[in-house]
């Protein structure tokens, strides 16, 4: 009986060190979305602890923004802090669509890439998109996102020098 129960510890610990040790190393800039109004779990590791509860200070108008640390398959470990404040909470996040960017230019033709490299081939052209883009994953400082655009669904890596997550100002 003792012996099952450390090889089930042991099995269980195995994978969840696997899933964190798994994750790539990132310093992608993101915010959460200004329309939503859920809290958000801030976990200890993927799946684990919630070590903080955060959202949106509306009456304050102090967003959730932050740095994506890490990427793993389900999860984002974060520094999220509200704009306005100096404290952060360094955790893991589930991935979701209320995660995203902004761009810098609204009006032009936003080049997203093949990969996370301005060298790589462009895989789409987005126009006078002015919307959120999903963060999907992060590898180094690039992005990559989702964004839908005339009903059809663009994807693609963003170059860090377009993109802006200040939710008060176009970064230009």
């Amino acid at each position: 009986m003792y012996i099952s129960f450390m090889r089930a510890i042991i099995i269980f610990l195995s994978v969840l060190l696997s899933t964190v040790s798994n994750a790539q190393h990132c310093n992608c800039d993101f915010l959460i979305n200004q329309e939503f109004k859920n809290t958000i779990a801030v976990y200890e590791l993927p799946n684990g602890k919630v070590v903080k509860n955060v959202r949106h200070d509306f009456e304050h108008e102090s967003f959730l923004m932050g740095i994506i640390l890490q990427d793993s398959a389900d999860h984002f470990k974060v520094s999220i802090k509200h704009d306005m404040m100096k404290v952060q909470y360094i955790g893991w996040l589930k991935k979701a669509d209320y995660i995203g960017t902004f761009t810098k230019d609204y009006s032009g033709k936003l080049q997203l890439y093949t990969n996370a490299d301005g060298k790589s081939k462009i895989k789409e052209v987005v126009k006078g998109m002015n919307g959120m883009y999903k963060v999907k994953q992060c590898k180094k400082k690039w992005p990559y996102v989702e964004v839908t655009v005339d009903g059809k669904v663009r994807k693609g890596w963003l170059n860090p020098k377009d993109q802006c997550n200040n939710p008060y100002t176009t970064c230009n």
